[in-house]
């Protein structure tokens, strides 16, 4: 999917600022080979490519490009971020080559995002926050009991979350939502009593 945006069409600088050593690396290749150059750390840039919301937001550059894991979650927080207009194109972290595309597009004044990320980010169900830290307390292996404490619920109110959950995400039980969890892209985390 390809936005056009009311920018004017840029060419440039890139800097690559990702945690991943080896994605910085394939990154930064894809895009000399598209014929940008990549900045100095200290100089400002044309465009950033960043991997997470925090960094894409500390971003000093005027177009910025998120790169993200190919999962559910994280590609419904990517294409957010390009509609809020905090990043302008996505990149998944699986296919570092998005990178000559979006930069690309982001030259010509486009937002951009791969149709696959679209395509994951379509299924991640509406979760609620709530039913958000249940599913990761439950990948972390607490139990329901755990849940109460740590969320100031009664027992019955974590049953009756469960089975919302349960039937929401066509899971038969704690282990199908633990796995369903998992390939939506959530982490497990417990909750402190």
């Amino acid at each position: 999917m390809t936005l056009a945006l009311e920018r004017p069409s840029i060419a440039g600088e890139f800097l690559v600022a990702v945690r991943s050593e080896t994605l910085a690396r394939a990154l930064t290749f894809v895009g000399r080979a598209a014929g940008w150059v990549d900045a100095d750390r200290l100089a400002p840039c044309d465009v950033v490519v960043v991997d997470t919301s925090d960094a894409l937001r500390l971003a000093d550059a005027p177009y910025r490009i998120l790169v993200t894991d190919p999962t559910p979650k994280a590609c419904r927080g990517a294409i957010d971020e390009i509609m809020s207009g905090a990043a302008q194109a996505v990149v998944l972290a699986d296919q570092p080559d998005q990178l000559a595309t979006a930069l690309r597009a982001v030259g010509a004044g486009n937002a951009t995002a791969p149709s696959r990320a679209i395509e994951l980010a379509s299924e991640m169900p509406p979760l609620s926050d709530r039913q958000e830290v249940i599913m990761r307390a439950i990948l972390a292996g607490q139990t329901n009991k755990q849940l109460s404490r740590g969320l100031g619920l009664s027992p019955a109110s974590i049953k009756r979350e469960l089975t919302e959950l349960y039937r929401h995400l066509d899971a038969a039980n704690r282990l199908e939502l633990a796995h369903r969890a998992m390939t939506l892209g959530l982490g497990p985390k417990r909750l402190v009593a």
